[in-house]
């Protein structure tokens, strides 16, 4: 029988070491309970709610849906912030990124004139503004010069200009140079955008390859640049992907009371781009920081996340944070390094007891 009691013994011992290995962190629902949490492959965390007043946090985040037919396609939906149709949205980085019609001015050889199209969005009034480390003002075409101003009080007017007098050979380009294109940066705190797009020469020198300029407002990592897009007339239907940064509230961290958004376990952001300010979770926790428990900030199990947490022995979660131990023998912090000598445990019996001797092993350097 000894045999077998040692063996459920060693089995024991093992199964305790491995379990914390086999699962895994479980991410708590980020949307209000009995509230939608996706709609197609797009999360909807709160302080966003879909359609129902009572999933959002107020009339500023309730978004709609919109069906429409692509041509005998079959049957879509889009998911609406206002006008504008949403892409992602992130409580982490407060921002969310929604498509952006393409501004636009062309030449139509037909009637021997322009076809043109200026985009005007306002956020004025909402807690969105357009952000200013995300997006770049793009421009295309070799007779271009393409306007953003602001439609909500500020004041500013920004633009760039693109010539090229024949055609360019741009094959092996992923970004914007300067040939055929220009961008621009955008200053913070806009809230009202409009943009349009004029030829300086009526496109006299360049109609035959680069009749169409259009402008976008875009993520400055999104557009790779090729000389097709000069030629492409296509390209004006298209819409580009912007980002919105957007905060909660209208003071700021130090001088909230009663009204302040944030739950349990959080740490209040001020705003660096419009009004108001940002939750986010105090490290060593996980889950929505708009919410309260226990869709909030939940303590984070690290020992469950070894590969991200590393932990050489044993691992033992505490609020916020873990500690983890070296083996019996060695000596460290356990999350980067154990040295020393490492003791094993060696199992022995005989007919009177059962006891555990310990032999010195391998030296680590």
């Amino acid at each position: 029988m000894r045999p077998i009691f040692e063996f459920w013994i060693l089995f024991t011992i093992l199964l305790l070491i491995l379990l914390p290995l086999s699962k895994e962190i479980e991410s708590p629902s980020m949307a209000k309970p009995g509230c939608l949490e996706k709609w197609g492959n797009i999360s909807v965390p709160y302080p966003f709610g879909i359609e129902d007043p009572e999933c959002s946090m107020n009339e500023s985040f309730l978004l709609k849906y919109i069906h429409y037919d692509t041509s005998g396609l079959g049957s879509h939906s889009k998911l609406m912030l206002g006008d504008l149709q949403i892409l992602n949205i992130s409580v982490e980085e407060g921002t969310v990124m929604v498509n952006v019609s393409m501004a636009y001015y062309c030449y139509n050889k037909s009637s021997d004139g322009f076809n043109f199209y200026s985009n005007q969005i306002d956020l004025n009034g909402s807690p969105f503004t357009f952000s200013d480390t995300q997006n770049k003002l793009t421009a295309v075409g070799c007779d271009t010069v393409a306007f953003m101003e602001d439609s909500a009080g500020m004041h500013f007017e920004s633009g760039c200009i693109s010539l090229c007098y024949q055609p360019v050979n741009l094959m092996g380009e992923d970004s914007c140079s300067g040939l055929g294109c220009c961008q621009t940066q955008i200053p913070s705190g806009v809230k009202g955008m409009n943009m349009s797009i004029r030829s300086l020469d009526n496109y006299s020198y360049v109609r035959n390859f680069s009749p169409c300029s259009y402008a976008f407002l875009a993520s400055e990592d999104w557009f790779g640049f090729s000389s097709i897009d000069l030629r492409d007339i296509n390209n004006v239907n298209r819409d580009s992907p912007a980002v919105l940064d957007w905060g909660v509230g209208e003071g700021r961290c130090e001088s909230i009371d009663t009204s302040y958004a944030c739950g349990l376990n959080t740490m209040c952001i001020n705003s660096n781009n419009g009004p108001g300010y940002r939750c986010v979770c105090k490290p060593g926790y996980q889950g929505n920081p708009y919410l309260s428990q226990p869709q909030g900030c939940q303590d984070m199990n690290e020992c469950m996340d070894l590969k991200t947490y590393p932990c050489k022995w044993k691992c033992k979660n505490t609020p916020g944070n873990y500690t983890c131990h070296c083996p019996l023998g060695m000596f460290g912090d356990g999350k980067v390094d154990c040295v020393g000598f490492r003791l094993t445990p060696v199992f022995s019996s005989n007919s009177e007891s059962f006891c555990i001797s310990f032999n010195c092993i391998n030296y680590v350097f």
